[in-house]
């Protein structure tokens, strides 16, 4: 688990589609509430947005780029796309010397196994669930570690992360608002609106492919860095704009 690289690129810089099957009582009829653009404060763009017949989203393109003293020094254009089939999901971003593929095995609807490739390094991830149908560990890193997830009332609400089973984050810990979790997108640059689970793929997660999604949007983060989030929402609670104590902004459009 000491080369993040691969799995932050395929994980945090990934997006949420804005399609969930549930309404915001989880018994309702399916949103289809489906994200145009987005932007934030530092110049970062995602755009060009896709999906298919069951909102599932099939690609979006990405500008990242690279600040110093509030000034952009650089910048990188990438592609995101995904393929589905009956028992398995490819990923695959590319663009500007980038060639990351993901591939990711269903069981019983569900990921149970994720192998990442760049550039001929491939890391594994082995996905378990409880009984509620809720992503519970996720192990097969490399130095022998693991994540431990647990819920409540709906939500996650600590996550315990070890390497060889030694605990280096003493339980991350999470409050919530009572707005619904959805219609949002949480881009890397916005972390921490809805947890991040190490190796696993938030679109994915979004979409269901890792059994139940978090209830509600985040309100802290209970960690050696805290953060703390605020949201503005449109008549369709849709989160058109999110902000946090660090001073991170980010805009969304919707259709």
């Amino acid at each position: 688990m000491n080369k993040k690289s691969i799995a932050v690129a395929l994980g945090l810089l990934a997006i949420f589609s804005s399609c969930s099957t549930d309404s915001e009582d989880g018994k309702g009829k399916a949103s289809v509430r489906m994200l145009t653009s987005f932007s934030d404060n530092e110049g970062n763009t995602y755009s060009d947005f896709k999906y298919d017949e069951q909102h599932r989203l099939l690609s979006f393109s990405k500008k990242a780029v690279q600040t110093i003293d509030d000034e952009i020094i650089s910048s990188k254009q990438t592609h995101t796309s995904y393929t589905y089939f009956p028992d398995s999901i490819i990923k695959e971003i590319t663009g500007d010397g980038t060639h990351i593929k993901a591939t990711y095995i269903l069981t019983a609807g569900r990921i149970s196994k994720a192998t990442i490739n760049n550039s001929g390094y491939t890391e594994l991830f082995l996905f378990s669930y409880n009984t509620n149908g809720q992503i519970s560990q996720i192990s097969g890193y490399e130095d022998g570690g693991k994540t431990i997830v647990s819920w409540d009332k709906g939500n996650i609400d600590n996550v315990t992360i070890s390497y060889d089973g030694i605990d280096e984050s003493n339980q991350i810990t999470y409050t919530y608002t009572d707005y619904p979790a959805k219609n949002f997108i949480a881009f890397e640059e916005l972390g921490y609106a809805l947890p991040i689970l190490y190796g696993v793929e938030p679109v994915l997660f979004k979409q269901g492919s890792y059994g139940e999604y978090p209830r509600n949007l985040v309100k802290t983060v209970n960690t050696a860095d805290a953060y703390t989030c605020n949201y503005t929402i449109n008549n369709q609670k849709d989160i058109i704009k999110f902000m946090d104590n660090r001073g991170k902004e980010g805009n969304f459009t919707w259709r």
